[in-house]
């Protein structure tokens, strides 16, 4: 963490004191960032969101980045056209991030994030994407209800 950006530890802290290390650590933070950042349009959003409610009970990050990983390269290859680059818009990646964060921390879909944790999240979303807005943030945290569907 020394090369993250300032306020991103701090935020990990207080998401891990709400949450236990187990489903609010900061493996669980950079996880979440790292498949809203880079896997938003190459995997399922199925198979992610599955992945990230099994981590959050299991705490095996290794085997559910392998299965998400192994989806993205699946659907790749059914769509030999795909460059590889292929790069979501900010505010899908910042849904994406905020509902694997959810799904990791059990927070049903379909509820509101509650309160507390929106304010940590926003924090995070900062760190995680300097370019995003505010508004986009808060967009994206205030929108996990209407926008997640139940997904076993």
């Amino acid at each position: 963490m020394d090369r993250a950006p300032e306020g991103l530890a701090m935020a990990c802290y207080d998401l891990e004191q709400a949450h236990g290390k187990a489903r609010g650590g900061r493996r669980i933070v950079v996880l979440c960032g790292w498949l809203g950042r880079y896997l938003t349009n190459l995997a399922p959003r199925r198979d992610i969101l599955v992945g990230c409610r099994r981590v959050g009970v299991t705490g095996d990050l290794d085997i559910e980045v392998e299965r998400v990983l192994a989806a993205a390269q699946e659907t790749k290859a059914k769509y030999q056209f795909m460059s590889g680059s292929e790069v979501a818009s900010l505010p899908e990646q910042l849904a994406m991030t905020v509902d694997a964060l959810c799904r990791c921390l059990g927070i049903d879909d379909g509820a509101d994030v509650p309160e507390r944790d929106a304010e940590i999240f926003a924090r995070l979303l900062r760190c995680l994407f300097d370019e995003a807005t505010g508004t986009e943030i808060d967009a994206a945290v205030r929108g996990h209800g209407e926008r997640t569907v139940t997904i076993s």
